[in-house]
């Protein structure tokens, strides 16, 4: 049995959870959720939050950080400030902790709900300045790495390949025409998500040292390409 706790906050909402891999079955010891945004012209950043609620989740299930075997967290595309503050948070944490952790891909962790009862899921989100993170999966497989596309350019994709379904939130920032025939649902990542992963596909030698952790900026590899 391995414990860890999972984060994902690269959208607009972040959450996170203390899970366990029992036999490569998920157990959910704790799930919580919370805004990313500040209400109510409250100050305290979720930066500063953050650490407090990762606390309180412990506190929660009766766990202390000495509980954890290694931690997992999104590591983007996504907002720069959401992903910068788990990026930060975790690898404090593993440092401090001296515990390794399991990246994976934010746009996978949102795909990952609807994998397994349809046969084609694109991913597709804001990317600002006219762009959309995007990646397609077939039969359960990402088909290529995530990638920054120009939105006209993965608008005549999206239309030419006839794609029938895809998750994300790039509707509601962009319109899409009605010669585009995809049904789009709004998704975004999750920590139970972000488990399911990772207790799925668990490998040791996935798991990073603290100093070796990066960002995923698709828009620093799309500048320089």
């Amino acid at each position: 049995m391995k414990r860890f706790l999972s984060l994902e906050t690269s959208m607009s909402q972040g959450s996170l959870g203390i899970f366990q891999i029992e036999k490569r079955n998920l157990s959910t010891l704790l799930f919580k959720t919370w805004s990313l945004e500040i209400k109510n012209n409250n100050k305290i950043h979720h930066s500063e939050r953050l650490p407090l609620e990762i606390k309180k989740s412990l506190e929660e299930v009766k766990l202390t950080f000495q509980d954890l075997h290694f931690l997992a967290v999104g590591i983007g595309p996504g907002r720069f400030t959401g992903v910068r503050t788990a990026i930060s948070a975790i690898k404090t944490l593993a440092f401090l902790l001296k515990l390794p952790i399991y990246p994976v891909d934010s746009l996978k962790i949102v795909a990952e709900p609807f994998l397994l009862s349809r046969d084609s899921v694109c991913v597709a989100f804001n990317g600002f300045k006219n762009s959309v993170y995007f990646v397609e999966f077939i039969q359960g497989k990402m088909c290529k790495e995530p990638r920054v596309m120009d939105f006209s350019n993965w608008l005549e994709y999206m239309i030419k390949e006839e794609k029938k379904f895809c998750v994300g939130d790039v509707e509601e920032f962009y319109d899409i025409p009605t010669n585009c025939k995809c049904h789009f649902e709004k998704s975004f990542p999750t920590a139970q998500s972000l488990a399911q992963i990772v207790c799925k596909e668990f490998q040791i030698e996935h798991l990073k040292p603290w100093f070796k952790l990066e960002p995923l900026y698709l828009r620093s590899i799309h500048e320089k390409e």
